[in-house]
């Protein structure tokens, strides 16, 4: 099944006449059911959006990997970066797996087959301890 993310066009701004720069926040993720392509190229398909990832608690085991995403937001504080250059909005839900799971997914270096493969997982739970075998293979977990 194909997964994907709706997105809501917050900005866009013609950069040169044939140039279009959108800037996007993801809104609710849903699974591609079918999908044409129209003769003039138009894609066209039909969606079912999924359930938002229950709220889990990271358990004492992961908390490194949420140790370490918060590192990198203060980090980013730190440095004053504008808020819409930021890889990712306030509210940091550093307790949620989810949550945590998804932005280390935007950031990570990962290969796009296996960033669909984790940000398809319906167990938030999972995919964080998925990331979190990655964070510590990149030696970015402190002990």
């Amino acid at each position: 099944a194909k997964i994907g993310t709706l997105v809501n066009i917050e900005k866009h701004e013609f950069v040169t006449p044939t140039l279009i720069e959108i800037s996007t926040v993801g809104s609710q993720r849903f699974k591609l059911l079918n999908a044409t392509q129209e003769k003039n190229g138009l894609w066209m398909g039909e969606i079912q959006t999924l359930p938002a990832d229950p709220v889990v608690e990271i358990p004492d085991y992961l908390q490194g990997s949420a140790n370490a995403l918060a590192r990198l937001i203060n980090s980013i504080d730190e440095n004053e970066i504008a808020e819409e250059q930021l890889p990712f909005r306030k509210p940091y839900k550093l307790m949620d797996c989810g949550w945590v799971a998804n932005r280390w997914c935007e950031l990570l270096p990962l290969d796009k087959p296996t960033k669909l493969q984790l940000l398809a997982l319906d167990n938030p739970l999972l995919r964080l301890e998925l990331i979190d075998d990655t964070l510590a293979a990149q030696g970015l977990l402190k002990s």
